[in-house]
């Protein structure tokens, strides 16, 4: 296979989403739950924690187990781990903050090491004793962020903001309290790292108290995050559009903040205006991290036509001269942040569109509905592998971008049903190259011939039969 970072950016039978990035020393490290690959529901496995080089975003590693999900809170194992965060205090260890399925409690644990094991040590309380999110003016405990400021004053964010019926369906089979959509909220932390010191006091508002304010449309729904540069302090969140991640901006790390704009879509809804998905999407949450020089944006995207198997993906995002970044689109080539220039064998799961005949829409928590999406390709963990599945008559997988010009073959190594593929370098499929496949029960080659036109192109994939084919991957080579 090609060599160097692509999307998704961890290896593919990993599912970690919520990614929280963290440069700690001369590596970047990123939290977040871990879903299981066919997973029947969120966050079903424990924390692990993969990191790399600062200077090679291709070198993912991972130690083992940072925090099993059994453990105080969960005895049996049964409760989810919800999105972590991590920071590192001023006595130079590291805690993570974390919540079980609507326990509405933030646990934190601590490490000698960023990447585990982390050892818990209790829950996040007020200075009598009382747990947050156990009294009357606390929010819910969901998905914490966490801040260390340049002058050693540390912050913790959380929240969850649903509207009906979301909320009566919660408040019905769980145990949740103080369910509501006003926003997420704020507190800052003493030195044992689990007292309040002051707060908690609202931040970004929700969609019961944003109509009015610069957050209108765009208000805060889940996923907590902080982050400085610069001197200007970014609260970094999914909204109520959930696909979406979105920042405000302020001078201060726990007020006056002004919505700033939207980061990214995992179905690129909003990018230079598009407002048709380019894919099956579902909800999002991440952050930016400042690496070696750029910035990129972390998140995650959705496989196997259900909500809970989500995958970490990555893009390099801008910032202009007055602090504000420009919303990035979903590529294939994420961390490398440039077009693939290598000769060799690109895996099928790079694909950074996916379109069926039918538009694309969200998909939902649970099973997959695979007589709801009967005509959409979707990503899927199989025999061993992650492929691109249903990719029927009219369907179109798209990979972004590549820098080659002049003749190629391409060579996919696909299986299904026989029929006529098609390739070429916009979605319209015009000028396409295409050739007969006679249909083969096991992966087998089909070659292509194909030139590339412009200096750098993406790439669309195609099928016209009665049936569908999968797709493992695809080789290109010089003629």
């Amino acid at each position: 296979m090609i060599k160097g970072p692509f999307n998704p950016y961890l290896p593919e039978e990993v599912y970690v989403p919520d990614g929280e990035p963290h440069v700690f020393g001369d590596r970047v490290y990123v939290y977040g739950s871990q879903d299981l690959k066919n997973g029947k529901s969120f966050c079903m496995g424990d924390y692990v924690v993969y990191s790399a080089p600062i200077d090679d975003l291709s070198k993912w590693t991972c130690p083992g187990v940072a925090l099993p999900r059994k453990g105080p809170h969960s005895a049996n194992g049964s409760n989810c781990l919800w999105a972590p965060d991590v920071m590192q205090g001023n006595d130079g260890k590291y805690y993570i903050y974390y919540c079980y399925t609507w326990q509405n409690l933030i646990c934190v644990a601590r490490s000698d090491n960023p990447d585990g094991p982390y050892k818990y040590i209790g829950v996040v309380r007020h200075e009598d004793g009382k747990p947050y999110g156990h009294k009357k003016g606390d929010n819910h405990c969901f998905d914490p962020g966490c801040f260390r400021d340049d002058d050693g004053k540390c912050y913790l964010y959380s929240g969850y903001s649903c509207l009906d019926p979301m909320i009566k369906l919660i408040l019905a089979v769980k145990r949740a309290r103080h369910i509501g959509a006003y926003g997420n909220q704020v507190m800052r932390m003493k030195e044992d790292m689990m007292t309040i010191e002051e707060g908690p006091k609202d931040l970004i508002p929700g969609k019961l108290n944003g109509v009015g304010t610069s957050f209108e449309g765009h208000e805060f729904y889940e996923a907590s995050s902080m982050r400085k540069f610069n001197g200007k302090y970014y609260a970094i969140y999914s909204s109520t559009l959930s696909h979406e991640l979105c920042y405000g901006i302020s001078d201060y790390p726990d007020r006056d903040f002004v919505y700033g704009g939207i980061l990214c879509s995992n179905a690129d809804i909003g990018y230079n205006g598009n407002t048709e998905p380019t894919m099956d999407y579902g909800n999002t949450h991440g952050s930016v991290e400042y690496i070696n020089g750029k910035y990129y944006v972390f998140y995650h995207r959705q496989t196997n036509l259900t909500e809970n198997n989500r995958q970490g993906i990555a893009e390099e995002i801008k910032m202009d001269e007055n602090g504000h970044f420009s919303m990035v689109e979903m590529t294939s080539q994420g961390l490398r942040g440039k077009p693939f220039d290598e000769e060799g064998e690109y895996p099928a799961r790079i694909a950074c569109m996916l379109k069926g005949k039918s538009p694309n829409r969200k998909v939902i928590y649970g099973k997959p509905k695979y007589d709801k999406f009967a005509d959409h390709p979707f990503f899927e963990f199989k025999d061993g592998h992650q492929i691109v599945r249903n990719v029927c008559d009219g369907a179109k997988v798209g990979y972004k971008y590549f820098s080659f010009k002049g003749e190629y073959k391409i060579s996919l190594k696909l299986r299904g049903d026989e029929g006529e593929l098609l390739i070429a370098d916009n979605e319209a499929l015009e000028n396409a190259s295409k050739v007969e496949f006679k249909g083969s029960k096991e992966f087998s080659s089909l070659d292509i011939a194909f030139k590339f036109e412009k200096d750098v192109s993406p790439l669309y994939i195609s099928y016209k039969g009665k049936g569908s084919v999968e797709l493992l991957s695809f080789t290109i080579a010089k003629i």
